[in-house]
């Protein structure tokens, strides 16, 4: 989510919170029953920034809401709320729009936004986000702090390294290992090296 998070459009300009001032993915508070609205912690961004000037993006503030014992409801920065469900392997919180396949792990700090797929036995990892209609393929991992962009493809078996950051509607290709910290630019395709494949047995 860039800095906006977890759900809506995430463009410069959006009406919010500096950066800085919206929720964490690692610091979700516990649904009260008993109380009918609750602020969210600050959550640093994703892509390592701390303000908007760096990352040309802004975090709305966001109102979490007690919707039974399954279910908490963020309201983005334009008013719409949006529901997530708690995983039932790994206990992240995942958009009801995503589809997430049952053996796929999500850390209970981590989230999956609205229309995105994460399939079998993918791993999202401690505080990673999988950003609106991205797709993470069969037993792809996605380290700590990891974000996938809106519309990014993470392909079979590939690996994003921790605080890495995959642009919009980019891909990454199967098998393909990104390091930890790096960037893919928004609609860029990264490439398997020779010693990925190999690692997957599919090069000499």
């Amino acid at each position: 989510m860039g800095c906006l998070h977890p759900a809506g459009s995430r463009k410069p300009g959006a009406v919010g919170s500096p950066c800085g001032t919206s929720a964490s993915p690692g610091g979700v508070p516990n649904v009260d029953a008993s109380a009918s609205s609750r602020t969210a912690e600050p959550r640093e961004c994703p892509d390592q920034h701390r303000c908007c000037s760096t990352c040309g993006r802004i975090r709305a503030s966001r109102r979490e809401e007690s919707v039974g014992i399954s279910y908490v409801e963020f309201e983005d920065e334009n008013g719409v709320l949006r529901r997530y469900r708690k995983h039932v392997n790994g206990r992240g919180l995942v958009a009801t729009t995503a589809k997430v396949d049952p053996t796929a792990f999500v850390d209970p700090t981590a989230y999956v936004d609205p229309g995105a797929e994460v399939q079998r036995h993918a791993v999202i990892g401690p505080g990673g986000w999988v950003d609106r209609d991205a797709i993470v393929a069969e037993r792809a991992e996605i380290g700590v702090r990891a974000h996938v962009g809106r519309g990014a493809v993470v392909g079979r078996n590939a690996v994003v390294g921790p605080y890495a950051s995959i642009g919009a509607a980019a891909r990454v290709q199967n098998g393909a290992r990104v390091p930890r910290e790096a960037k893919v630019a928004e609609g860029d395709e990264y490439r398997a090296s020779t010693e990925d494949l190999r690692r997957l047995g599919l090069a000499a």
